[in-house]
C-alpha cells in the first residue's frame, strides 16, 4: 500500500511570529499563505479532509500533523479552522504533537535546545564537547546523529555545561492553557519528553512513552491513542512499547503497509515535489 497523504509542518511564519533564522536555514518553516496554497491545491485535487485512519485506508483523504507545540501552532490552527470550516475540516482531520518536557516541564532538550546553545556559544565548543575534533565535520547534522542517541543524563550535562536562553525557549512552546485551549479545536497527539531517538536506552523509552500520554490526559485531553517518534525514529521494540502504553497508531516518515505503529508522512517543507507529484498520481 502506498503512503498515505499525512503532512507534516514544523514552524508556521504567521504575522506575529518570531522564528531564529537557524529554522530557516534547516528548512523547516512556511508561511502561513504558503501552507494555505498547497491545502487548497490537495483540495482541488479531489482529496477531502480526513482522519488518520481514513488517510489510510482510502488513500483519498488528507490529514494535517503538527511536530513539537510551537507556540505559533494555536494561531494557525485557528486559521485553519477558520479558512476550511465550510469544506469540513473537523476536530479529528488536524493533529498537533506535543513535546511533554518542552511544553510542561520545561526540561528543554532536541534540536531546539541546541539550536539555543549555539546562538549563546558557538559551535565549534559544541563540538568540542561532543568530541568532534575535525573541523570539517563540525556540523549540525553530525552534531544531530549524536546528539538524539544520548541518554537523559547526557542531556541534562550539556544543559548544565553551556549556556542557553531559558525564557526564549519558554516562549518558544506552547504552554499547558494553550494546549489545553489548542485541544478544542484539533486532535492532539504525544511526542514524547525529551525528542530523542526512543530506539536507545529502552527503559527510558518506556517511560517516556507511556508518561507522555499519562500527562496529556491527566489535562482531560482524552483520548492520547496516537503516537509521534521523535525525528521519525522507531523499530520494533519502539512499536510494542506504544501498543503496551495504549497508542494505536505511530506517525513515522517512512511507511510500512499494515502496520498501524509506522505511518508515513511528507514533510511540507522537504516533500513539496512528492506531494505534487502525488496528486497528478491520484
Amino acid at each position: 500500500m502506498k503512503k498515505p497523504l499525512i503532512i507534516m509542518i514544523h514552524r508556521v511564519e504567521c504575522d506575529d511570529s518570531s522564528i531564529d533564522n537557524l529554522y530557516y536555514q534547516r528548512n523547516m518553516v512556511i508561511k502561513i499563505d504558503k501552507l494555505i496554497e498547497l491545502i487548497n491545491e490537495i483540495i482541488k485535487s479531489k482529496f477531502s479532509f480526513g482522519t488518520i485512519t481514513e488517510s489510510i485506508d482510502t488513500r483519498k483523504n488528507l490529514h494535517i500533523t503538527f511536530d513539537d507545540g510551537y507556540k505559533e501552532h494555536l494561531t494557525v490552527a485557528k486559521i485553519l479552522k477558520k479558512e476550511y470550516r465550510s469544506v469540513g475540516l473537523k476536530k479529528e482531520n488536524c493533529s498537533f504533537a506535543i513535546n511533554i518536557g518542552n511544553s510542561f516541564l520545561h526540561e528543554f532538550s532536541g534540536m531546539d535546545l541546541i539550536y539555543n546553545i549555539i546562538k549563546n556559544n558557538s559551535i565549534e565548543e559544541l563540538c568540542s564537547y561532543l568530541s568532534i575534533n575535525n573541523q570539517k565535520n563540525c556540523n549540525l547534522d553530525l552534531l544531530k546523529k549524536i546528539y538524539i542517541k544520548m541518554n537523559i543524563s547526557e542531556i541534562e550535562e550539556i544543559k548544565n555545561s553551556f549556556k542557553y536562553n531559558f525564557e526564549i525557549l519558554k516562549n518558544q512552546f506552547l504552554n499547558q492553557k494553550e494546549v489545553i485551549e489548542l485541544s478544542k479545536l484539533f486532535n492532539i497527539i504525544s511526542h514524547g519528553v525529551y525528542h530523542r531517538d526512543l530506539r536507545y536506552h529502552k527503559k527510558s523509552s518506556k517511560r517516556e512513552v507511556l508518561n507522555s500520554k499519562k500527562h496529556l490526559e491527566n489535562l482531560g485531553i482524552k483520548p492520547i491513542d496516537i503516537f509521534c517518534y521523535p525525528e521519525g525514529k522507531s523499530n520494533k521494540d519502539v512499536w510494542q512499547i506504544c501498543k503496551d502504553s495504549g497508542y494505536k497508531f505511530g506517525l513515522s516518515i517512512n511507511h510500512a503497509p499494515n502496520n498501524p505503529y509506522k505511518i508515513g508522512r511528507y514533510c511540507i517543507n522537504r516533500n513539496i515535489a512528492k506531494i505534487l507529484r502525488k496528486l497528478k498520481d491520484a
